[in-house]
């Protein structure tokens, strides 16, 4: 981002993400600075999340984060569609407590849920 003029920057964000190796606080950040379109992926760990967050919560985190412009998800069937269409239709973003609470219920799958970070 420090060498070109870039508009947006994807970046993988779920809320694992201030767990270990956080973009929230740096990758975020830096496009904040830099008036960046933030674009999300990895919003549903891969499909790792069920049973730890829902659809609706998953991405009400990452669309509830400063600068987030979009979130890129992939669906492997029409009834994930639905599911996610669902998840943007009732979104209301989500204030300081529950965003919280959605990364307490996380701590302890970091590793899993973050496996695209590699230390």
């Amino acid at each position: 981002m420090r060498r070109f003029a870039f508009d947006t920057v994807l970046v993988a964000l779920n809320a694992t993400d201030v767990h270990r190796l956080p973009f929230i606080s740096t990758v975020l950040a830096e496009a904040a600075r830099r008036n960046l379109g933030v674009i999300a992926m990895k919003t549903l760990a891969g499909g790792r999340m069920p049973g730890t967050l829902s659809v609706g919560d998953a991405l009400g985190y990452v669309w509830s984060l400063p600068g987030v412009s979009l979130a890129i998800v992939g669906c492997s069937s029409p009834e994930e569609v639905d599911e996610n269409a669902r998840a943007a239709r009732e979104f209301a973003t989500l204030t300081d407590v529950p965003m919280r609470d959605l990364e307490d219920r996380t701590r302890g799958q970091a590793s899993s849920l973050g496996y695209f970070k590699r230390d």
